[in-house]
């Protein structure tokens, strides 16, 4: 899977690794955004689809 920083299909990754057994993710995101607002804008984005996908 390509991962981009703002697609509103993270809780449907998270889901589907967590489905094929995954356990753990670890997502390197001071890369892949600009400053620090922007890391916890898409911190908090990813924790919401993750929850909303009920993992």
């Amino acid at each position: 899977m390509h991962w981009s920083p703002r697609p509103a299909r993270h809780g449907r990754y998270f889901a589907a690794l967590a489905e094929a057994g995954v356990g753990h993710v670890y997502a390197t995101l001071p890369y892949a955004v600009r400053d620090c607002s922007d890391l916890l804008d898409v911190a908090a984005d990813i924790h919401a689809q993750v929850r909303a996908a009920g993992l």
